[in-house]
């Protein structure tokens, strides 16, 4: 057993983890890597996942290889964006 296979009883706690995180408001592209690596996780074959969600075999198993080294927030986008060069009261002002 490789390092990215777990027991039944574990493969079921991570699929119950993904569908939690799938049903909250989450952002589209955060929503197309954890189905992806929930119909992985189910034993869906990789070419089958490709063709419906539309993504590479590489981003499957990229995203399950995340998931796996770091949980739910190896999934999650990591870009918050930069910091706006106006401040609250300049902002107040150009609104």
């Amino acid at each position: 057993m490789n390092n990215l296979q777990l027991p039944q009883k574990d493969r079921e706690k991570e699929i119950a983890q993904l569908d939690s995180f799938i049903k909250s408001d989450i952002d589209a592209r955060e929503l197309k890597r954890a189905i992806a690596v929930r119909m992985a996780l189910s034993g869906n074959i990789y070419h089958e996942i490709s063709n419906i969600l539309g993504v590479s075999n590489f981003f499957i198993g990229y995203w399950k290889k995340q998931f796996k080294t770091q949980g739910i927030a190896g999934i999650k986008l990591g870009h918050k964006g930069s910091k706006g060069y106006l401040t609250a009261r300049q902002n107040t002002e150009v609104i």
